[in-house]
């Protein structure tokens, strides 16, 4: 079952890739493997985390808006796992138990 705060944050997070981030999903903070000297790597390092931390600031921007009003409080954890992990969610669209069960020829008949 999911998170009952599950679609405000899939509604900050639609918001924040429409509006703000380019089309682009908020950044992980997790720097892609690359070779590369201490310096550079550190330096990269720094620039992701800190780019992370602005989209997440964003994206709990927005759901601070959403619930505005209401008696609701997500957690910055829960806001914060949700961005990091953005990059996994997937639309899974499936048939109804129904049409699963019921033959091809009698579904013109329903």
């Amino acid at each position: 079952m999911p998170s009952p705060y599950f679609w405000i944050l899939a509604r900050a997070l639609r918001d924040f890739v429409e509006t703000e981030s380019g089309g682009q999903l908020p950044l992980s903070g997790k720097l892609p493997d690359m070779k590369s000297d201490t310096m550079n790597y550190i330096g990269l390092q720094k620039v992701y985390r800190e780019k992370a931390l602005s989209d997440f600031e964003s994206v709990k921007k927005r759901v601070k808006g959403l619930i505005e009003g209401t008696d609701m409080v997500i957690p910055h954890e829960t806001i914060e796992i949700f961005c990091k992990n953005a990059s996994n969610l997937r639309v899974i669209q499936y048939r109804s138990l129904t049409e699963n069960h019921v033959q091809p020829e009698k579904l013109g008949k329903l």
